[in-house]
């Protein structure tokens, strides 16, 4: 079934579990599997300091011992005429499969005939089991330490020290029985050969299976060494540096990513910023022209408004001028006769009344033109009202001079005119009077709605000037409020990334030391493992020597691994300058 993967370096565990049932062959021993663990890093994981840091090699020895024996026993995990299975290689651990290839080793059908392996029967198996364990799985089984080490403890050297005395008398108890099981084994095998005479395809097939089997044990016995164990935790930390380059490579490629599209945005925006000011200018383009549009009209009809003061100034004036003629040519008049004086009045007060009739007239038209230009005219009213009231005042005095010389025509006509004339000269007077005191009042009602219309509305400009000051002053506050507020943000921002910076040094630095501080227990450790190795003398030399050219066997063989997996040279360096050490 496939690994599930999980990130943050965790493992996906899957127990497999099985029971040796075979006990007609020594190979059924060796067959059986113990519980055991897969271990898969998932290419999404972040490594942990502790798989690169001297413990974390040191505990991971023993993890990657179990591998490896797992790895064996896949080999013989089907019917004995089946193909051996592979092994677990890096493709079980690592993703992008189709990089690392799968070396497995290659065993001939036609292994040679080992003297050393035998065949016994069901009979020799019991006698073996009467000898001495009750069963080969539980001699193979009850070493102490082998399959059921307690990973999670750390142990001192003394500690570590008896603990390696004790395996090392345990496995010297059990390497005296295998021997002489052996011994014994091979005894019977000489004697059945000599019963029984050339070996049948049967006993060929089970040869040749328990040589694979034998191989495969020597190899697990070769893992199960300590310089094995530290050699494949440089080979699984390699791994691991491996696609922690490859996770790093995908963390810049997405951080250039994030970085490009922040960049792309920022062009969006910007472009889109330089497109608002573009169209706040032409706006502010098109309100200016439209003012200067206004104030061209406002100057005009401005132009027109004074020429139309100076057309009523001139009829005005053009009146004046008839009316003080006429009042010469009558005093010019009075000096006639009596009877002469008589019919001037008459005409006097005829012309009189039709220049009132004209000006009447005037005043009308005047009015009504005003009125269609009412808009044009109100800055003009004012000053029209004062013209129109010294006129007033002018007409007025006219009056009252005109009065007192109707008063002296009447008393000196009173002999000449009848009754009738002076009244109908009266009632024409009055009734002038009336419509003059009449235009007067409704000028002086229009000029007041003006006046009244003018400060209404400089009142509202007023109004609006002060509204809109004060809408600028709070726009002003708010955007210095909001100012201050991200400013006060960023800075507890920026104290709080310098404060979190500084923990992180703090414990990096802290990390650094107690890995040192690691580093050189494991080495004073190694130095005190070589010296106690050296005091056991000239009897082991041999054997070391043996043992040392293995481990380097295993080392070379390592390394050709990590080169085949495709493992970078520069994660190769700490196994390729690895001493081995024989313990």
């Amino acid at each position: 079934m496939p690994y599930p993967k999980l990130s943050l370096g965790r493992v996906a565990v899957e127990e497999q579990t099985s029971v040796c049932n075979r006990s007609t062959h020594l190979t059924d021993i060796i067959e059986g599997k113990f519980q055991g663990m897969k271990w898969m890093i998932s290419k999404s994981s972040e490594v942990d300091d502790h798989l690169f840091a001297a413990k974390g090699r040191q505990f991971h020895k023993e993890q990657m011992e179990n591998i490896k024996y797992l790895q064996s026993l896949q080999k013989h995990d089907k019917p004995w005429l089946s193909p051996p299975e592979a092994p677990l290689t890096r493709k079980d651990f690592v993703p992008n499969s189709f990089k690392w290839s799968k070396h497995l080793p290659k065993v001939s059908a036609s292994t040679p005939e080992d003297t050393d392996t035998v065949i016994i029967s069901k009979d020799d198996m019991q006698k073996i089991q009467a000898s001495g364990c009750s069963s080969a799985f539980q001699c193979i089984s009850s070493m102490p330490g082998l399959y059921d080490k307690e990973r999670s403890v750390i142990l001192t050297d003394e500690q570590r020290l008896a603990m390696k005395k004790e395996r090392d008398a345990e496995r010297d108890k059990i390497h005296a029985v295998a021997n002489q099981r052996k011994a014994m084994m091979l005894k019977m095998e000489a004697e059945r050969k000599k019963k029984s005479g050339r070996l049948t395809d049967a006993e060929i097939l089970k040869r040749q299976n328990d040589d694979r089997a034998k191989a495969a044990a020597v190899k697990q016995m070769e893992e199960s060494l300590d310089d094995a164990k530290l050699m494949n935790s440089m080979m699984n930390y390699a791994r691991c540096v491996t696609i922690r380059d490859g996770q790093l490579h995908e963390k810049g490629d997405k951080e250039r990513w994030e970085h490009q599209d922040a960049m792309r945005w920022h062009h969006i925006m910007e472009i889109d910023r330089l497109q608002k000011i573009k169209e706040h200018d032409t706006a502010e383009a098109k309100k200016k022209y439209f003012r200067y549009e206004g104030a061209a009209v406002i100057r005009k009809q401005m132009a027109e408004n004074d020429s139309m003061r100076k057309i009523n100034e001139e009829i005005k004036e053009q009146e004046g001028r008839r009316i003080r003629r006429e009042s010469e040519r009558m005093l010019k008049e009075d000096s006639d006769a009596a009877e002469a004086k008589r019919v001037a009045g008459r005409k006097l007060l005829l012309e009189i009344l039709k220049a009132n009739d004209d000006a009447q007239e005037a005043r009308i038209k005047a009015k009504e033109y005003e009125k269609e230009e009412e808009a044009r005219r109100q800055i003009y009213v004012h000053e029209k009202e004062k013209r129109e009231q010294a006129y007033s005042e002018a007409q007025d005095k006219i009056k009252k001079e005109r009065e007192m010389e109707t008063a002296r025509l009447r008393a000196m006509q009173e002999r000449a005119q009848d009754k009738q004339a002076v009244i109908d000269g009266l009632r024409a007077l009055r009734v002038q009077e009336e419509h003059e005191r009449e235009w007067r009042e409704k000028e002086r009602a229009e000029a007041e709605r003006v006046r009244l219309m003018h400060e209404g509305l400089a009142r509202a400009r007023e109004e609006q000037k002060i509204y809109k000051l004060k809408l600028l002053a709070d726009q002003a506050q708010e955007e210095q409020i909001s100012y201050y507020r991200i400013a006060q943000s960023q800075k507890a921002a920026l104290i709080e990334a310098r404060r979190q910076a500084q923990l992180a040094h703090e414990a990096a630095v802290q990390n650094k030391n107690a890995v040192l501080t690691q580093i050189k227990k494991n080495e004073d450790r190694k130095v005190r493992e070589l010296q106690e190795k050296f005091e056991e003398g000239e009897r082991l030399k041999q054997k070391l020597r043996v043992e040392k050219l293995r481990l380097e066997e295993i080392k070379q063989r390592k390394l050709e691994e990590l080169q085949k997996e495709g493992v970078p040279p520069k994660y190769q360096v700490e196994l390729i300058h690895h001493k081995v050490a024989i313990h």
